[in-house]
């Protein structure tokens, strides 16, 4: 199983985790007779290659890698590249990133939720960077803002320990474009917070400020 999350320079967003793995080999041998004796035996059917990038059907279009189309190994062995592209957040978080392999090409078919209904290659989440005070001496430091899932309609969330996020929506844009909105509203995180009670082993203050802050930078 591949997990990635996501990165990005101007507004990082969770850093994508590089695939390490070997490129796929196909090899065959044949055998070869003397130039004057019998044709040797048929040699062994090499290894299956990897499978091509989908060929362009336009005098425009781009090829790309239907990840639907590979065999296990090929998919254990595939290496993927990322990019985030733009960052929106008015409620959820939404965001856009694209996905190539190792040679540059787009890749399509990664937006499938396994049974639980979640999407077993992707993990996202987000903090905020609180920059350093100079008066209290305080270094600066990230919190996430996941520490939360979004409660049912008339629940109380449940504080947690900082994790990723599988159970958005991801849609797959076709060329290598992806587009992936929260099920988490961010904006409302520290409300969720503040409505629950600490107890013995659970203490809000443990899990800082989560005041949503725009100006903030993010990570």
């Amino acid at each position: 199983m591949k997990q990635f999350n996501l990165s990005s320079k101007s507004r990082p967003i969770p850093t994508w985790t590089k695939f390490a793995a070997a490129g796929l080999l196909a090899a065959a041998l044949a055998g070869c007779g003397g130039s004057d004796g019998a044709a040797g035996p048929v040699g062994a059917t090499g290894a299956t290659g990897a499978t091509g990038a989908t060929g362009a059907t336009g005098a425009n279009a781009v090829p790309t890698l239907n990840v639907s189309t590979l065999s296990s190994a090929q998919w254990g062995a595939l290496s993927l590249q990322g990019s985030v592209t733009q960052v929106t957040i008015n409620s959820p978080p939404v965001v856009q990133f694209k996905i190539t392999d190792a040679s540059g090409t787009p890749v399509t078919g990664l937006a499938q939720k396994d049974a639980s209904g979640a999407y077993p290659n992707f993990g996202f989440a987000i903090a905020k960077l609180i920059p350093a005070n100079a008066t209290t001496k305080a270094p600066s430091r990230w919190v996430s803002y996941m520490v939360v899932t979004t409660p049912a309609a008339g629940a109380t969330a449940v504080p947690a320990f900082p994790e990723t996020e599988k159970d958005g929506t991801l849609v797959d844009n076709g060329g290598g474009s992806y587009t992936y909105t929260f099920a988490l509203d961010i904006t409302k995180v520290k409300g969720y917070v503040d409505a629950v009670v600490d107890d013995a082993t659970h203490k809000k203050a443990d899990l800082d400020d989560l005041t949503y802050d725009p100006t903030l930078p993010l990570g």
